[in-house]
């Protein structure tokens, strides 16, 4: 799986890399808002996600990013019980 996590690390962006790297996943990190055909809403962070067979697709808002990552990989280590 390829994450690419977008968005000013002194944003809510460093929500989601404190997540990525508690988890000990990699990931690409851009500075910058993604391209419009990426995250057509253009809200930071955003992160694109890239699955071998899948389509990929785009999660926006810090939140909704940490709770997908926390239930993807770590079901009931990190995250509301």
């Amino acid at each position: 799986m390829a994450y690419t996590l977008y968005g000013a690390q002194l944003s809510r962006a460093s929500r989601v890399t404190w997540v990525l790297r508690e988890l000990g996943l990699d990931f690409q990190h851009v500075s910058e808002r993604a391209p419009l055909s990426i995250n057509p809403n253009n809200k930071i962070p955003s992160l694109h996600v890239e699955r071998p067979g899948s389509t990929p697709f785009t999660l926006y808002e810090s939140f909704a990013i940490t709770q997908y990552l926390a239930k993807k990989h770590s079901p009931g280590s990190i995250g509301p019980a």
